[in-house]
């Protein structure tokens, strides 16, 4: 058990004895340059890093005034509403005003600075140091924020927490991915199932009659197409911010925001209140029974809401949310609100809106134009009643997967708290997988082995051939994350990085049953072999702790539908590591398009400069960045491959 001191900072808390605090203007410097984006490339400043500007970002005229940013800056979002946006720039570019853009100024790992600067208490301390002009809205200048103390601990420790960090996160990341791919596909089904009964019904063998609408198309011949606004009427709610007489007798209530109408309940957690006249109070009360409806906000989700079950009585309605009554003897409410859900609704709502670049709004006027198939009200029942079992089957299967997000989640930032602040000690010792190099030339060919049959089972039948599971290979060996040191001399072959021993990994892999192997007209086909599941275990005793890497260099691969996309992926990713080994830690991006076309093979030349950026685009979008890992690529000196 290491000792620990108390730091005197109440964020920090413990820390091992042998670390000090520093203040964060003695590690970084604040870059305050501006520029214009037209020179220098705008990038957006979010939860999941540094990136390209977002399409969903709101433009502004202001992009002559924007600030500096250099690759291997730590840039955050001064705002406390975009709590938790902040990374390492992997890019030059520019970006808001409204972020602190940090450049390095001793040495130190920016990368273990990064993870302390994400964990949820320095968040909350770094907006304490704020100010704003209202509670929920606070900004922290440099002025404050340098003053902050923050853990530091020795070069060697930032380093190896860096490191451990990295791979236990991008562990964790790709589970939760996996479970949000799942919770997508549910919505997506269920969407799908709400759509097909609301314009279809339940009945598979009626007659259907086309609805004369493209977005709708064919119905049951015995519905009809109706419109809103002879079925219902539409209330907007009180607007904010009027001015009373002093001597007026007011009442408070409680009032219903856009932010707490969501698509399929009322979101109570924060419920605003507000002081109004009795008549008012009367006219703009909610009553059991209405839909509510959005006038603006995301595209996806205009004009969608809920039905208001009196959750709160009595309860007002802000002019931004509209109150939806139905006539019941020829529209049920809840087959309405299924309606708004559909994809029928998605398609009108998304056509007659005002958009702006990331917003979206509609009117009284366009809601009650809106047509849509509509059956006898005892069909509409029976819809609702049958839609009703499904999504509450769907619902509780997507809150299942939920859960797990939000352990996994909880459990990151915990595990991210405590190793960087010194609370969890971490395990410095490199995987077994690192030191059988030294072993045996046998030994290594084996472990290759093993890991292209993880490979080749994680793509599935998105297994383009020998080619593309070669640079699976080659971004798992360079990859610092997995911790291997296999040694291996990859040759600068036209299809790119290339390992001239992978044969010999087919080979092992047939030996033990796992994967067959055979060639048609130059494309290699696998097949699994009878002992196929065998590998498995192989894998996980010599590759530990290294599924999450694995599984990203899997999805990253999986996306590229040809094998020459992944070719020119990998091209690109083995010349800029080649750079960093020798020495030039930042490449610029006509270096490394340079250095592929005119000193790899003579084919990559005749490929075009712009089609080289999109490749390279790509890798810088995926986060797949080189960190000089694995030994420098060879000239190709001959010998045949199969693609």
């Amino acid at each position: 058990m290491r000792e620990m001191k108390h730091s005197g900072v109440s964020w920090i808390g413990e820390i091992p004895a042998d670390w000090e605090l520093s203040k964060i203007g003695s590690l970084y410097d604040e870059r305050s340059q501006k520029v214009s984006d037209q020179d220098y490339m705008p990038l957006s400043v979010t939860k999941q890093g540094i990136v390209p500007q977002l399409e969903s970002t709101a433009k502004t005229d202001h992009g002559d005034s924007r600030k500096l940013i250099r690759k291997g800056d730590f840039v955050i979002n001064s705002r406390s509403d975009r709590r938790g946006s902040c990374g390492i720039s992997q890019y030059d570019g520019s970006c808001s005003l409204i972020n602190t853009v940090l450049r390095p100024r001793r040495e130190m790992s920016n990368v273990y600075f990064s993870f302390v600067f994400r964990s949820d208490l320095f968040a909350d301390e770094f907006y304490r140091w704020g100010n704003g002009i209202v509670d929920d809205l606070w900004s922290t200048k440099w002025s404050s924020m340098k003053r902050i103390y923050i853990p530091f601990p020795p070069l060697d420790v930032q380093r190896q927490i860096a490191t451990y960090l990295d791979a236990k996160c991008a562990k964790i990341d790709a589970v939760i991915a996996k479970q949000q791919q799942v919770i997508e596909k549910l919505k997506a089904y269920k969407l799908s199932a709400i759509t097909e009964a609301v314009t279809k019904g339940l009945n598979p063998d009626v007659p259907m009659k086309d609805s004369g609408i493209a977005w709708i198309g064919t119905v049951p011949s015995a519905w009809r197409i109706g419109q809103l606004k002879y079925f219902a009427t539409v209330r907007s709610g009180i607007t904010l911010g009027k001015k009373y007489p002093k001597d007026a007798e007011l009442i408070e209530a409680p009032y219903l925001r856009v932010a707490n109408v969501q698509g399929e309940f009322v979101d109570l957690t924060d419920v605003a209140r507000i002081q109004v006249l009795p008549v008012e109070a009367e006219k703009y009360q909610l009553h059991r029974g209405e839909l509510l409806m959005t006038e603006g906000g995301d595209r996806d989700k205009l004009g969608r809401g809920c039905v208001w079950n009196g959750e709160i009585e009595p309860c007002l309605h802000q002019n931004h949310v509209y109150a939806v009554t139905t006539d019941p003897q020829h529209l049920s409410v809840h087959f309405l609100d299924y309606m708004t859900t559909s994809a029928v609704a998605r398609n009108y709502f998304d056509y007659t809106a005002k958009k702006t670049t990331n917003l979206a709004s509609t009117n009284a006027t366009t809601i009650l134009q809106f047509r849509f198939p509509l059956p006898p009200v005892e069909e509409q029942l029976a819809i609702v009643q049958h839609l009703n079992q499904i999504c509450q089957r769907l619902d509780n299967v997507i809150a299942q997967h939920s859960a797990i997000i939000d352990k996994l989640t909880e459990y990151k930032k915990s595990l991210v708290y405590e190793v960087v602040t010194g609370k969890r000690e971490i395990d410095t010792d490199l995987p077994k997988a690192t030191t059988v190099a030294v072993i045996s030339p046998e030994l290594l060919k084996y472990m290759k082995a093993v890991l292209m049959a993880r490979l080749i089972d994680g793509l599935g039948n998105h297994v383009l051939g020998r080619v593309q599971v070669q640079k699976g290979l080659y971004f798992a060996e360079t990859s610092p994350n997995l911790g291997l040191h296999l040694d291996t001399d990859y040759a600068r072959y036209k299809h790119g990085p290339y390992d001239r021993e992978i044969q010999s990994y087919e080979a092992i892999m047939a030996e033990h049953g796992w994967i067959y192997t055979s060639d048609e007209q130059d494309h290699t086909i696998y097949r699994r072999g009878e002992q196929f599941s065998e590998y498995w275990g192989e894998y996980q005793r010599l590759f530990p702790n290294c599924e999450g890497t694995v599984q990203r260099i899997i999805d990253f691969v999986k996306q590229f539908q040809y094998t020459k996309d992944v070719e020119k992926v990998a091209t690109l990713f083995a010349a800029w590591n080649d750079f960093i080994i020798d020495g030039i830690t930042s490449p610029t991006d006509e270096a490394i398009i340079a250095e592929v076309r005119n000193h790899w093979t003579e084919n990559k030349g005749k490929i075009k400069e712009r089609t080289w950026r999109k490749s390279l685009a790509q890798l810088k979008s995926a986060q797949f960045i080189p960190q000089g890992h694995g030994k420098h690529t060879v000239k190709w000196q001959g010998g045949q491959a199969h693609g």
